[in-house]
């Protein structure tokens, strides 16, 4: 897959994927999920699968059989578990999946407490149970594979930035490890080439010499390399462009 490069590439990925969502609701009337099915029943831009549990309890054993879900609606006036103790034991279980949270009256203290379990909205049953709830969870869904995605292109652009710190690290050692022999041999090329010797060996020494120079020019390029730019070597390999 290509690399994200903009919100704007996340959104259109996310445009082009099959909208087939699974909805669990949590919800002791059962006039509500009845209701909802109807609002969602005929949106043509995605598929709602909705699941209706009645108790916080039966919510936690349905998660245990599955997680298959892209999003859960939970009542706060539940028998039982009210609807944030439920999020809460979702939450402490490790569970991931979005939960919007819904209310007869708005509570600001459970508000709070809602958003503390990372709930990703609050939201009036009378408002939300109505034509606008496939809207509501359509971008709820969207705004969470959003975050995930960035957060996902951050990590391998931070994977990345360390793999180029990695392989210059090795560089720098490289070179090191390679001044030393070279100043050795360029050295001794230079005692022989001061000496009363053969003119076949003589221009044996010549093209060792040359060559060693290149070899340095090679190592001192690796060394003071400042960019990561690649050229084409061989099918998919790649190989560091030190032509500059």
């Amino acid at each position: 897959m290509e690399a994200l490069n903009s919100v704007t590439d996340i959104r259109k990925l996310f445009a082009m994927e099959k909208r087939e969502l699974n909805i669990m609701m949590v919800e002791d009337d059962p006039d509500i999920p009845k209701l909802a099915r109807l609002y969602l029943k005929p949106y043509k831009d995605a598929e709602f699968n909705l699941v209706w549990v009645e108790t916080g309890e039966d919510a936690l054993k349905f998660l245990q059989d599955s997680q298959n879900l892209d999003i859960i609606l939970v009542d706060y006036q539940l028998p039982g578990m009210n609807g944030l103790e439920t999020t809460r034991m979702i939450r402490d279980k490790g569970i991931r999946i979005p939960i919007v949270f819904l209310t007869n009256a708005i509570d600001f203290k459970i508000a709070i407490e809602a958003m503390k379990l990372d709930v990703e909205d609050y939201l009036l049953k009378e408002e939300a149970i109505t034509s606008i709830l496939p809207s509501i969870i359509l971008n709820v869904v969207e705004r969470v594979r959003l975050r995930e995605k960035l957060a996902e292109a951050e990590m391998n652009k931070v994977a990345q930035r360390e793999r180029i710190d990695g392989i210059k690290s090795l560089i720098v050692t490289i070179s090191h490890e390679l001044n030393n022999p070279l100043a050795a041999l360029k050295l001794a090329i230079n005692v022989l080439q001061r000496k009363q010797i053969p003119p076949d060996i003589l221009s044996y020494l010549a093209i060792m010499k040359e060559n060693t120079e290149r070899i340095e020019g090679v190592v001192a390029k690796l060394r003071d390399l400042k960019g990561d730019k690649v050229t084409a070597y061989i099918g998919n390999i790649k190989m560091i462009d030190l032509s500059e």
